[in-house]
């Protein structure tokens, strides 16, 4: 079974006269990890534009990443090897997910879902 959550838009109240936005954003890959954990999910599965989450993204030393423990993506994550309006969140979820007991989360490219279970296209975050 396939459950998927997105997110998009802006938080909004309703003001005396007119709507008025809000602080409460909740982001889309932590509500995602959350979902995953409560519903007991065996696989946690996070799609992007990339095949793998890379250190040093989009320079000369960049590496792909096939395995990511929770406690290394901890401490790549204040060095900015995962920027937060980009991989961050992905990372923060996977890893949110794994710590609370969950199994395996997989990174992958949106259009390679079936590489990434079959043939490991992906990059696995692990406890």
């Amino acid at each position: 079974m396939v459950i998927a959550c997105g997110g998009g838009g802006l938080p909004v109240n309703y003001g005396t006269r007119a709507v008025v936005g809000i602080e409460g954003v909740i982001d889309k890959d932590a509500t995602a990890a959350l979902l995953a954990y409560n519903l007991g999910a065996e696989l946690f599965i996070i799609l992007t534009g990339v095949d793998k989450v890379c250190l040093d993204f989009g320079k000369p030393t960049e590496r792909p990443i096939d395995v990511l423990s929770a406690g290394e993506a901890r401490r790549y994550l204040p060095e900015g090897q995962f920027p937060p309006g980009s991989m961050g969140p992905k990372i923060e979820g996977a890893v949110e997910y794994v710590e609370k007991g969950g199994k395996e989360a997989h990174i992958a490219h949106e259009r390679h879902v079936v590489k990434a279970m079959r043939d490991g296209l992906c990059t696995r975050i692990v406890p």
